[in-house]
């Protein structure tokens, strides 16, 4: 049988994600699966979703879908107008109906003897780290002899007690330390288990600048938009550095830490941010 492709992460960064399949256009992968957080911070929430039904992908809900299709159906009041959460809404709204159909992909699924989820098979949101007692305990509790997870945007293999776990990195904003890498993982099956191929590819940073200005995305999409912007140029963590920033700026305000960031703590980051590539 031919090679499964395993992408996650994409956070609406075409660029990187045409890429990824011009590189696996010589493979002929015989299905993609895709671990959620597929839109967000980079916009093109339609172009992306188009891409995927053209793959035949099948697709799970990150906490990037999970939030957005809460946010559509009316349960994050706080949300609206929120400039921390501009990007999130507005590709939202970017997708309109077909919302109906992203709330409704799974957050974790069974396929050919693999667990695939998002964060870890117990939480959408949970960020696993290779080598501790939770991801022992999870891959203990596991029916299936092998786990494939999004969410951390580093790629890793970790196995325990004959279970493995394969992170694949992230498609759209990858954390390599160098610019404009998309990350995928290519599994096949030998010996009656899985084998993985961590991937990589680069993208064309004007087909990025294209793509994220288009339209006014960068002022439409707000500080996170900018951040994530700048995230994909370096390979760094620049979103969640400006997140600490505002943060710090929201305390000394007095806003009630867990909530959402008051607009002007998010505006104020964004004049004290030291942005070097926009």
């Amino acid at each position: 049988m031919g090679p499964v492709a395993v992408l996650a992460d994409i956070h609406g960064n075409l660029a990187a994600l045409e890429a990824v399949l011009a590189a696996l256009r010589p493979v002929k992968p015989r299905a993609y699966l895709v671990l959620g957080d597929v839109f967000g911070e980079l916009g093109q929430a339609l172009p992306v979703l188009e891409r995927l039904r053209e793959m035949k992908a099948i697709c799970l809900m990150g906490n990037r879908e999970r939030d957005m299709a809460a946010f559509a159906r009316g349960e994050k009041p706080a949300w609206q107008g929120a400039l921390q959460f501009a990007a999130l809404t507005e590709s939202a709204g970017e997708l309109g109906p077909q919302m109906a159909e992203i709330a409704g992909w799974p957050v974790t699924a069974a396929w050919e003897a693999l667990r695939l989820v998002h964060g870890s098979p117990a939480d959408v949101y949970e960020l696993m780290h290779p080598g501790t007692p939770r991801v022992d305990e999870l891959l203990a509790a596991m029916e299936e002899p092998s786990m494939v997870a999004g969410h951390d945007h580093k790629q890793w293999f970790y196995s325990r007690g004959g279970k493995r776990a394969f992170a694949a990195g992230s498609v759209g904003l990858a954390h390599t330390g160098r610019p404009c890498q998309a990350e995928y993982l290519l599994l096949k099956r030998q010996g009656g288990g899985w084998q993985g191929q961590f991937c990589r590819t680069s993208y064309d940073p004007r087909r990025l600048k294209a793509l994220t200005t288009a339209e006014g995305w960068l002022e439409r999409g707000g500080p996170l938009a900018r951040a994530a912007y700048e995230e994909a140029l370096t390979g760094g963590y620049a979103i969640l550095d400006f997140v600490r920033l505002a943060q710090g700026l929201a305390r000394r305000m007095g806003a009630k830490a867990g909530g959402v960031l008051p607009n002007e703590a998010v505006e104020l980051a964004a004049q004290a941010y030291p942005w070097v590539r926009l």
